[in-house]
């Protein structure tokens, strides 16, 4: 009679050592740090632009008085904001951001309003004091400055008042840049329905 034989016993696998366990995971971390260097990225930037023409050309048609736009801005000025608050009695206000996208980026904003102009100039360039006048563009703008070092130019035409500023804050524009938004401004017709 055939004698049966019974399996060979497999060898139990013996667990790696502490120093195999280390060694395993450097070369894992090596592994995803070459892959992080090596994968393209995609660099964020937090200046997000929006399309200040189009809005600003629909809001032409709702105000009740010539609304004012930049035409002809260098590339670097990126609008970052358009707000336009139209009030049942008849009053508006628009307001547009800009960053001013070079070393160090800068901020300017251009408001108008048919409120009031001391009305709206409190609430816009609050503080400031009238420093005489600069043209822009061909039109007179008169400064408004404070203490701090802030800027704005403000014109009034018809019921309407605009202001170019630096914002109000730290990294506000200065005067050169709001000499060319001033200098950019025209009317804007309203846009087609």
């Amino acid at each position: 009679m055939a004698q049966a034989h019974a399996p060979a016993a497999r060898p139990r696998r013996r667990l790696g050592t502490p120093r195999d366990l280390v060694l395993s995971m450097i070369i894992l971390i090596g592994l995803v740090l070459l892959l992080v260097s090596v994968l393209p990225r995609r660099h964020h930037d937090a200046v997000q632009e929006v399309d200040y023409r189009g809005r600003l050309a629909v809001l032409a048609g709702a105000v009740p008085y010539r609304l004012l736009g930049p035409v002809g801005l260098p590339p670097e000025w990126k609008a970052t904001s358009v707000r336009g608050d139209v009030a049942d009695a008849g009053r508006a206000e628009i307001h547009v951001g800009f960053v001013v996208d070079r070393d160090p980026r800068t901020y300017a904003a251009l408001a108008q309003s048919n409120a009031p102009a001391s009305d709206f100039l409190k609430r816009t360039v609050p503080g400031l004091t009238d420093h005489g006048s600069v043209r822009a563009g061909g039109t007179a703008w008169r400064v408004y400055r404070d203490g701090e070092g802030h800027l704005a130019f403000v014109r009034t035409a018809g019921s309407a008042t605009a202001v170019v500023s630096d914002g109000g804050g730290s990294g506000g524009a200065g005067q050169a840049d709001l000499l060319v938004l001033a200098g950019s401004l025209a009317p804007l017709s309203p846009a087609s329905r």
